[in-house]
This record gives C-alpha cells, sequence and structure tokens, in this order.
C-alpha cells in the first residue's frame, strides 16, 4: 500500500513540487546529520532580506498572515494543522521543512501564495525567492471544531506552547550557550521534519536539527495537547572542538518585570507584571522555591543538584486582581515545568536574571548546566518533558504564596519580610503552637526573629522578620522554611536580598 505524504495538492497552481524519497526518518538519522556537521567547520548561515522586509518593525511582520487555508494537513482530516511563519524583521534566517511518514519523505517548498502581505509597498513578485522563519501547530485544544496554537517553533532554537485556556508568555529553548557571558551563542534548528499523523492521533511527533558554532544536535519533540500540554523533547548534543561557552540544557526563557515585592510600579499603573514569578526545583526530597528579582545588573545564581526531579520558572500568581490586565492577560500564562527522564548527572540549575525596564523583553533565564562538560564529538544525550500549566508540579509541601518586602514599622532602619505560605489542609489556628520557622540569614543581622501567625483571610501561614544590613552590604543570602516536628511542612524559601 503506497502511503500517501502531503503536502497539499492544492499547493495553488505549483507546477512542480520536491520528490518522495524512500528513507526512514527517526532520531537516529537526524542524530547522523548532527555528527556529520560537528566534524565539519561551522559555516554560518548568511541571509539576505530584501529591504523591504528587513525594514519591518514587530507590527509591520505580524501582517504577513498565513494563509489557514494552505495550512499543511488541512484537508486530510487530520488532528494537527501547520502553519509557517515567513522570513523577515528578526527572523532573517529560514528553516527547511520535511513531512514524514515511516517510509518516506518530502520537503515542503516555499510558496509566497501561502501568505496574505497586507503591508503598503511591499511586492513579493519583485523579490528573489524567499522562505520560511518557522513554523506553527495548531488542534483543536480549546473548542473541538476550532484549530488553537498550541506549539511554535521560530527563532534561533526558542518554542512555546499552550495548554488549554492559556496565553502566549514564557519560552522554552533547545540550548544555550554561554548565558549571561561574552561567548553567548545561539544555536538554531536549521530543518524540521514533521511526522504525518493517524487520524485518531493524541500527539506529534517533530524532529529538528541544530547547528551552532559550538554545537550540533539532533532533537525529537513529541507534543501532546491538554489542559497541560506536554512536549517530550529527546536531544543528543555534539560538541564542536575548540567550542567555547557552557552548554545549558533544557532551558527556559521568561519575563519579570515587577511583582508584589517592591512598591514600586516602574511608574506603571498595574500592581504586577510578569510571566513568572519564581524559580521551583526539585532535587531529592527537597522543593526550593526562589522568586524572581529584577535588581539592577545582571546575576547568576547556582543551585547545586545531585539527584534533579524537575525545575522550572512558575506563575503562580493565578488572580486578575494582582495584574488588572485585560489584554495581556498575565494570570492566564503557563508556567513551564521540566520534568527530567531518566537519570540526569549531577550538576547545577542556574537562575539568570538582568534588569529591563520594560515588559517586553525576556530577562529571565533559567536552565541546567552538567558537572561534567560534554565531550567534543561525542554524542551527549538528555531527556526531558516540559509541562505548560497552569497549576504547580503536585507535591504534598506547602508552597509559598508571596513575598513582600517593606521597611519595618517597629525597628528604625530595617527591612521586614512578609513571606506567606499555605496552609496544610484542615488546619485549625491552633496548630501553629506545634510549627517552627526555621530562618538562616548570611549578610545581614536579624533584628526580629521569624514569627508564624494565621492568616485569617487566606486560611494561610504568615510568617514575617526584621533584618538590618550595612550601608556598604551587596548581597544577603536568605533561606526559610516551616517545619513540624523536625520534618519539613513547606517548601524552602531562598531569596538574595541586595539592601
Amino acid at each position: 500500500m503506497r502511503l500517501r505524504l502531503i503536502i497539499l495538492s492544492v499547493l495553488c497552481g505549483l507546477t512542480s513540487l520536491h520528490a518522495f524519497e524512500r528513507r526512514e526518518v527517526n532520531l537516529d538519522y537526524v542524530t547522523g546529520l548532527a555528527r556529520e556537521l560537528a566534524a565539519q567547520p561551522y559555516v554560518p548561515a548568511k541571509p539576505e532580506l530584501p529591504p523591504e522586509l528587513a525594514a519591518l518593525d514587530f507590527d509591520g511582520y505580524r501582517k504577513i498572515r498565513f494563509n489557514k487555508d494552505k495550512a499543511l494537513w488541512k484537508t486530510a482530516n487530520l488532528p494537527f494543522q501547520v502553519d509557517f511563519f515567513h522570513n523577515g524583521y528578526i527572523f532573517p534566517e529560514t528553516v527547511e521543512i520535511f513531512e514524514y511518514s515511516n517510509t518516506h519523505t518530502q520537503q515542503i517548498p516555499y510558496v509566497k501564495d501561502f501568505f496574505n502581505f497586507d503591508i503598503n509597498g511591499i511586492n513579493p513578485d519583485e523579490w528573489d525567492l524567499q522562505g520560511y522563519a518557522g513554523l506553527r501547530v495548531r488542534t483543536p485544544l480549546n473548542k473541538p471544531d476550532v484549530f488553537d496554537d498550541v506549539l511554535v517553533f521560530q527563532g534561533a532554537s526558542y518554542f512555546r506552547a499552550l495548554g488549554r485556556d492559556q496565553y502566549y508568555g514564557l519560552s522554552a529553548r533547545g540550548l544555550a550557550i554561554g548565558t549571561g557571558g561574552p561567548n553567548e551563542e545561539f544555536p538554531r534548528f536549521s530543518r524540521f521534519w514533521l511526522k504525518k499523523p493517524a487520524s485518531d492521533a493524541r500527539s506529534l511527533e517533530i524532529l529538528a536539527l541544530l547547528e551552532g558554532q559550538s554545537v550540533t544536535g539532533a532533537y525529537r519533540f513529541v507534543l501532546t495537547p491538554g489542559e497541560n500540554t506536554q512536549v517530550e523533547v529527546t536531544a543528543r548534543v555534539f560538541r564542536r572542538e575548540g567550542a567555547r561557552g557552557d552548554i545549558y540544557f533544557a532551558p527556559l526563557t521568561s519575563m519579570f518585570w515587577y511583582g508584589e515585592a517592591r512598591d514600586n510600579h516602574m511608574g506603571d499603573w498595574r500592581p504586577e507584571i510578569h510571566d513568572s514569578d519564581g524559580l521551583l526545583i526539585h532535587n531529592g526530597d527537597t522543593w526550593t522555591w526562589r522568586p524572581l528579582t529584577n535588581y539592577p545588573g545582571n546575576h547568576l545564581t547556582a543551585f547545586p543538584v545531585e539527584q534533579l526531579h524537575g525545575f522550572g520558572l512558575l506563575q503562580r500568581d493565578r488572580d486578575f486582581n494582582n495584574y488588572q490586565d485585560l489584554s495581556e492577560h498575565y494570570h492566564r500564562r503557563p508556567s513551564a515545568w521540566i520534568q527530567t527522564r531518566g537519570q540526569w548527572p549531577t550538576g547545577e540549575v542556574v537562575l539568570f536574571e538582568f534588569h529591563q525596564d520594560t515588559e517586553t523583553v525576556d530577562n529571565m533565564g533559567a536552565f541546567f548546566r552538567p558537572d561534567t562538560a560534554p565531550e567534543a564529538g561525542q554524542p551527549y544525550e538528555i531527556a526531558y518533558t516540559v509541562n505548560f500549566q497552569l497549576a504547580d508540579p503536585d507535591k504534598s509541601l506547602n508552597r509559598v504564596e508571596a513575598t513582600r518586602i517593606g521597611s519595618s514599622w517597629q525597628y528604625e532602619g530595617a527591612t521586614r519580610f512578609i513571606i506567606d505560605f499555605s496552609a496544610p489542609e484542615n488546619f485549625k489556628p491552633v496548630e501553629i503552637r506545634d510549627l517552627q520557622a526555621n530562618l538562616s540569614v548570611e549578610g545581614a543581622e536579624i533584628i526580629q526573629q521569624a514569627h508564624i501567625i494565621y492568616n485569617t483571610v487566606t486560611s494561610g501561614l504568615r510568617v514575617h522578620f526584621d533584618l538590618r544590613a550595612d550601608p556598604d552590604t551587596e548581597l544577603a543570602n536568605l533561606k526559610l522554611q516551616l517545619t513540624k516536628a523536625d520534618k519539613p511542612l513547606s517548601e524552602t524559601w531562598v531569596y538574595q536580598w541586595r539592601p
């Protein structure tokens, strides 16, 4: 039986399609391509955009719209459809896109008639052949008869996904190199292979080839949409000889402008503005919560891990009243939780924060750095699942709900910290006498020890304490955990205070 691959026979007047090729395409096939590239000198892409495309701003680029009637698998009555992005603006480089089955593959050619160029002064007939800058996967996510966005690949190795009733916020990346340092690189996915799904498929498989100055890589993504959309990732990375910069795996990128910890709203009327408000790490039996900050300067914080189960940039605050933004929907932006698969090596979860005075720039990054760097020319394999979700990962410990910082009204020159925790189920206020607030401080003086009170409004637990730092103090490291009978009751709250 002959397998029918694609490409929409409605490629609108296209007279010559790329030929079918009999080939078994899988992760091993892409790994072979990555291995060959790693042994060759790196040749950077040198795209030459028409001046009209290069000059586009964000709004102008958005006006180049893909015609959804031309979507891949549109007429095949399949559970997924794929749109393509045109090159232009800050996306000058093009990617090759293929469709494949168990036995065949075929490249999807660039067709300018797939796009509506709703921009004055632009005439695509005057350009040389252009290409695709990325792809968008759609599926009936929120309504059975509407194909909604669920996954996007566009720019370097960036991708982002949505679960049900979510709005785009943070992004994931295939790989990060030298983030925050002088040798930072942005390797890119240069080729994609999309596996044609069965009519009853619940998941979509995508393969990708990564190319960069210091690395190459083969990636397998398995997308499973739902209330919590999952993207399973298997990566095989090859480090080139002479590569510079640390290699970071499972990187996440997000935006944090300000939250409830600050009374300075940067002149904005909204109470809080962020895509994520904290980093959560599950290492061994320990859960650590680190609120995000937007202090001046660039800051790298490393958390050693010996048995990493997961980490992620979370958007915990789901109360619209804390954002008051009717258009950006910050309260419905997903968290991204990296769930490790297989045994990961020892290493560090690294948080990178750099100051921004705007909500339009991602200024938060989180990623994993192994203790032992990949060897040149040898495949380094790592597997994980990215969960795009609104809820927290499942765990029994009580979570940190909010961090607030301000002047102490009791002690001159001191700073008061208010940390709100959720309370155990069926907790009674009288049980506070059985709890301990274990506070440790390095770099500042404890003026008032941590004290626990019951929050009658939220039915949670509130801890407050006062600190005083010397005028020349640049950084104080704080740690707090609730315990009962010397057993953990809550996550461990950690904070880097810059007085």
